[in-house]
This record gives structure tokens, sequence and C-alpha cells, in this order.
């Protein structure tokens, strides 16, 4: 009796965090942290690891009544603007190794519909400043008058970004805010030799406020 009465409090918490809804009124000011994979032109493989605080943040709400569900439903938009750093990693085959620590500038817009009581979406639009080291992979060598000498093969540049991002949350989990996004980004290195080049990167991830 006392393991049917403990399997039923269990299942009953498990339905209740499933189908509780989330009330955008309430949605806090708090750290957010970022994991998640990062590929410089996407195959080259590495992590990023980010935090994120909004320092701004409004609600915006708009009602309707609906014929189809017969009620009034509620469409809610909430605008944020994000201070944050994070720490990137990558690595090319037989090439180098690429490391950026970035401040980002972020401005994020979550929208909720009472309809779908469980699901928030998420838009950003980022402008990063980063400082770019990397470290060649092997020796490097240049010419001289007698042959070749080698060289450290190791840089610093810095490293403006761009970024969009999409995202949703994971409505099955509800003790903790969380959500994938995906984010690609353009970042600037220059100087580059004698200007500036421009990098792609792709970046998937979980992120959450815990």
């Amino acid at each position: 009796m006392t393991k049917r009465f403990l399997t039923f409090c269990f299942l009953s918490s498990f339905v209740y965090h499933l189908t509780a809804q989330i009330d955008p009124a309430n949605f806090s000011k708090k750290i957010e942290y970022q994991v998640g994979y990062f590929g410089e032109f996407i195959a080259r493989p590495g992590f990023k690891l980010g935090v994120a605080y909004p320092f701004y943040q409004k609600l915006k709400t708009k009602q309707k009544y609906s014929e189809a569900y017969k009620q009034t439903l509620t469409k809610s938009k909430i605008h944020q603007f994000k201070i944050g750093s994070n720490l990137a990693y990558y690595h090319q085959v037989n090439n180098h190794n690429g490391l950026l620590l970035n401040v980002e500038l972020t401005y994020q817009k979550i929208k909720h519909k009472s309809k779908k009581p469980n699901k928030l979406s998420y838009f950003d639009v980022s402008f990063g400043l980063g400082y770019f080291h990397y470290e060649l992979v092997g020796k490097t060598f240049q010419p001289t008058e007698d042959g070749f000498e080698e060289i450290n093969g190791n840089g610093n540049a810095l490293m403006p970004t761009f970024a969009l991002a999409w995202g949703r949350n994971l409505p099955f989990i509800k003790s903790i805010d969380m959500r994938y996004y995906v984010k690609p980004t353009l970042l600037f290195e220059t100087p580059a030799g004698t200007g500036t080049q421009v990098r792609f990167a792709l970046e998937v991830g979980l992120a959450s406020s815990f």
C-alpha cells in the first residue's frame, strides 16, 4: 500500500510539472548560463561557455477572442536587453587551435501564447567584441637569407561578432527554466594579414537561468 501511495505521489508530481503553465508576468531577470557546441565553419569542432544578465525587460500582452477555442487568448512578448560574456574554443585539424573571449550585447524577444501554455519561443540579435588567440599546430618557419628559421606560430587579434539565434524552451522540464538554441555567428578577425578575415561559426546549445 505504501509503495502504491508513493508511486501515485511521484506520478502526480510528474504530471503537474508537465502540465503546469508558464506565467510571463513572473518571468524574472536572472543570470543565464549557456553551454553548447561551437563549430568554426561548422565542422571545426569546439565548445562554448557563457553567462548573460538581462539588465532591461519589458512585457507586452495582447488579448483576442478566438471563435475556434471559444475563449479569450493572450499573446505575450517579453523584450530583454542582455549583457554577457562567453569563452569559445575550436580545433582545426592540422592547422590551428582558436580561443575567443567575447563580450556581447544581446536583444532578445520571447513569445508566449496562452493556447500553447508550455511553449516559449526565443529570437536573439547579438553584437560582440572579442579577443581572439590562435596557436598553429606543428612547427612554423619563415624564409631568411640563409634558408629558413623556426618562428612562433601564435597570434592575437580583435574579433567583433554579429549573431542571430532562435530557440524554444524545453516544456517537459518545469523545475528549472531551460531552452535550446541555434546561433549562427559571423566573426571578423582583424588584423588578419593586411586586412580583415570573415569567419563563420555555428553554435548549438542549452541555456538555463536555474
